[in-house]
């Protein structure tokens, strides 16, 4: 447990240190934030220290001399000295991996490093080798650190240990040599009446919890000359870690399916692997499909977590305590129940439902996180990103303390991570391009997140050269995407972008150009229920526009019915519910009926028509028109009737029937009924097109 909290408060110093020294390249100065990296790299080595983590309090020691001389101003902060504290810091991040149960490392990686930092301190350039070395990304660095576990002894000795010239304190003293003896406790169960005891056998028995790295074989070897006799339990109490996740490519090459110079020469395709696998008769279909589900299976055994504010668990507890009492009071009212008590009862009911209904937002609440947890990762890549391509980019972050459902901030990282690169390598520009155009030296990439209604906005946008429409159009001519585009809105064209192997860039670099990632961020972002809007104008850049719901658990809906089944329609999109009069109605040749809502023409979903239902009212004028909103147009969508409004649970459907066009789950009513969840942008995509297809 004491070592969970270890690697959960050296993964907050990391990010505290790498924020800290991107910060301190800009205000070197900065006698304050100084301190806190220090303190930070301080708190890491001292921790380290106490788990028996040499190699990790080693490194962190040598950055927090770095840290020491530039605190106390005996060396300037300089772009080297950031660049190789980033670098021993990459080092760190993985030294911590290899704590957790990484791979084994190379250790003269590690001492090139120390090296660096040796060099730099003393105000000497670094090594050819420790230069070349420098080259290498974050993954350079796989090092091991001590991985100390506990193992419990249970031990009962043999009654004539001590007739045998054995000293129980001679075992314990080579226990300790093996590692650190934390606790040792005495048993003395076994002791016999006062009158009964005899000085020359021995009685007690031990639990001793050991912290080693040595293996439990050779924890036996202390017990051998005792063990005859004994009662022996050694226990290795480290817990289970899952299996660590692996690429489906790892697991073919494992079981013998493929070698790894036919996995690199399929990469080198960029498609997806196992699909090229096939194509080429290097593995089966079967085996591909077998190796995709131990991969999910293995992302399913990944251990997740998340840290709560006590003072959120507090109020939570507090509330659990007031629904013990509301249902006591409940209890304690039936067992004398009378109709005269009927008021009480009912204001119990009403007390029991605000009770749950708060503790449903509280449990919610828990699982909200600030968005700048997702954001972190950003001023490190942009930095890295600027250094390879010769380009000056400034970063500019809002809105990090938006909360967000943790399944969802840990969900958009990589798409958020590919925009950003994106915006970096093909949206801006080199310096000496923009000081042509009239724009600073220095590129800007914003990054955004704000709520709109029940939703979070999280935009990308950059002042670079923008969508290039005619060149987007022509690609996709090339590649038979279209066939004309001349006719084709601005918004039309840049959805192209999103086209699985879609690119426009001349050349390809380590960051993008491949056309591989944009259809995936799409994809990604619609399945958690969201959506991608792009903005752009030549000369002047680009704004991408991830809108996602703020959690994929519970809604707000409103329960409608058509015929006999029941719908719910999320409530965050209804503006308003009327029964129009016949004059408001308007029917247009192929494209449907419209309703005339205060000067404005709705277009009306008739979803009896979309799911082949026998509805009660096919006149719009008969029914109710339930007025939604997406994507910034209306829609009119006809229901017979509003049935209630109610908090719902949403129930998937994806693990068992395709993909229903303008459906985006289930949920199961207080009835026991099953309702499905309208998808109110679906709905919307269906009505662009002026029709409802069957689903």
């Amino acid at each position: 447990r004491f070592q969970e909290s270890f690697f959960t408060e050296s993964a907050e110093h990391v990010e505290t240190i790498e924020s800290g020294l991107l910060a301190l390249e800009q205000r070197p100065n900065d006698l304050d934030l100084l301190n806190r990296i220090f303190r930070g790299a301080h708190s890491i080595k001292g921790n380290a220290g106490m788990f028996h983590f040499t190699a990790i309090a080693e490194l962190t020691h040598k950055m927090e001399n770095i840290l020491d001389d530039l605190r106390n101003e005996k060396m300037p902060v300089t772009p080297h000295i950031i660049d190789v504290l980033l670098r021993a810091l990459d080092g760190l991040k993985n030294l911590l991996d290899a704590a957790q149960g990484g791979e084994a490392a190379d250790e003269a990686a590690i001492h090139v490093l120390e090296g660096e930092l040796d060099a730099c301190q003393k105000g000497r350039p670094a090594s050819a080798q420790e230069g070349a070395f420098a080259e290498t990304g974050p993954q350079a660095f796989p090092l091991q650190a001590a991985t100390w576990r506990r193992v419990q002894i249970d031990w009962s000795a043999l009654p004539e240990l001590f007739q045998r010239g054995m000293d129980p304190a001679q075992i314990f003293k080579e226990l300790h040599e093996l590692g650190m003896v934390k606790t040792l406790h005495v048993r003395t169960d076994g002791l016999p009446a006062l009158d009964a005891l005899d000085p020359e056998r021995c009685y007690l028995g031990w639990r001793v919890e050991l912290e080693t790295d040595a293996p439990i074989a050779q924890i036996e070897e202390v017990f051998a000359f005792v063990r005859d006799g004994s009662e022996l339990a050694i226990i290795d109490c480290a817990p289970k870690k899952p299996e660590p996740y692996k690429r489906v490519g790892d697991i073919l090459v494992e079981e013998g399916v493929v070698t790894p110079e036919q996995i690199a020469e399929s990469l080198a395709k960029q498609k997806p692997l196992g699909e090229i696998l096939v194509e080429e008769k290097k593995a089966s279909p079967q085996q591909v499909h077998q190796a995709l589900q131990k991969q999910q299976q293995l992302k399913k055994n990944e251990v997740a977590s998340i840290r709560v504010d006590t003072e959120k668990i507090d109020k939570l507890i507090n509330l659990v305590g007031e629904l013990v009492i509301t249902q006591s009071m409940i209890t304690d009212l039936s067992e004398k129940f009378t109709l005269a008590q009927l008021p009480v009862l009912q204001e119990r009911i009403t007390q029991l439902e605000r009770n749950t209904r708060e503790i449903q937002e509280r449990v919610m609440s828990i699982r909200m996180m600030p968005i700048g947890s997702a954001f972190h990762r950003f001023p490190r890549l942009v930095r890295d990103l600027a250094g390879k391509s010769g380009k000056q980019i400034q970063l500019v972050m809002s809105g990090e303390e938006t909360e967000l459902d943790k399944t969802l901030i840990e969900a958009i990282g990589d798409p958020l991570t590919h925009l950003v690169r994106n915006s970096a390598d093909h949206g801006l520009e080199l310096p000496e391009e923009r000081v042509a155009q009239g724009k600073p030296e220095r590129g800007t990439i914003r990054l955004h997140a704000y709520h709109d209604g029940g939703n979070i906005c999280i935009a990308v946008e950059d002042d670079g050269r923008g969508l290039n429409r005619e060149k987007i159009i022509k690609k996709a001519i090339e590649k038979g995407i279209i066939a004309d585009g001349s006719n084709m809105s601005d918004e039309a064209v840049y959805q192209l972008i999103f086209r699985p192997g879609f690119s426009t860039a001349e050349t390809i670099t380590d960051v993008s150009g491949r056309g591989v990632g944009m259809d995936v961020v799409k994809r990604n972002i619609e399945g958690l229920g969201g959506s991608v809007d792009i903005q752009s104008t030549m000369g002047k850049g680009s704004r991408l526009t991830l809108k996602l719901p703020l959690t994929l658990a519970i809604i707000d809906g409103m329960t409608v019915r058509v015929g006999q089944d029941n719908y719910i329609i999320p409530l965050i999109a209804v503006t308003e519910s009327i029964r129009p009069k016949p004059n408001e109605l308007q029917r247009i040749v192929g494209k449907g009926e419209v309703v005339n809502l205060r000067g404005e023409w709705v277009p009306v979903v008739k979803l009896y028509e979309a799911f082949a239902l026998t509805p009660d009212f096919t006149d719009p004028s008969q029914a109710l028109l339930v007025i939604v909103e997406a994507d910034g147009r209306r829609l009119a969508v006809l229901v017979d009737e509003l049935t209630g409004q109610q908090q719902v649970v949403i129930k998937s459907l994806e693990q068992n029937f395709r993909k229903v066009e303008a459906i985006s789950g289930a949920t199961i009513l207080g009835d026991g009924q099953v309702a499905l969840i309208l998808d109110v942008p679906g709905l919307a995509k269906l009505a662009r097109v002026g029709h409802i297809a069957a689903a």
